[in-house]
């Protein structure tokens, strides 16, 4: 167990989430921490046991913080923000693992990957939402991108505001 890797973490995770994972309460903000810094430290490698041993929880706590916070982050736009904020911090402030294995080589590309797919999901989040607000004008915006010309976006803005107006 390297302490001082997980000293780090903590410190950002209370950082980015302005509370202590160490108190003892069930304030959401402070498990919405705790969630966090349990499945990028788990993500890492380590141990359920080592990991409740570090922030006082028993090894199932740390199973249910790591199986429910996908979720929770597919509904919480912001706990997701501040996750991978986390995670970025984190994989910014380590040094690179000596790569000696196909094994070790494998690991890299897989985290490198998580944290691509970590934003991919981000920015998924940001379309769907701007589907579901502007999705039912998808037929006007065609046609007014099919009606101007390249260069020619500021005189149109100008007729539409003259409808409109």
């Amino acid at each position: 167990m390297n302490v001082m890797e997980m000293d780090a973490l903590k410190a950002i995770v209370n950082q980015v989430f302005d509370t202590d994972i160490n108190l003892e309460c069930r304030k959401r903000h402070v498990v919405y921490a705790r969630m966090a810094f349990a499945k990028i430290i788990r993500d890492t490698g380590y141990r359920l046991e080592v990991i409740g041993s570090y922030i006082k929880k028993d090894h199932a706590t740390i199973i249910y913080y790591t199986n429910g916070f996908d979720n929770l982050m597919k509904q919480d736009e912001d706990l997701m923000r501040k996750y991978m904020a986390c995670k970025q911090a984190f994989h910014e402030d380590r040094q690179p693992m000596k790569v000696d294995t196909k094994e070790e080589r494998l690991q890299k590309r897989i985290k490198e990957l998580t944290i691509k797919l970590d934003g991919m999901l981000i920015q998924s989040k940001r379309i769907e939402q701007l589907d579901n607000t502007y999705g039912r004008l998808m037929n006007i915006i065609k046609l007014i991108d099919s009606k101007t010309p390249a260069g020619e976006e500021e005189k149109m803005e100008i007729k539409i505001q003259r409808i409109f107006n």
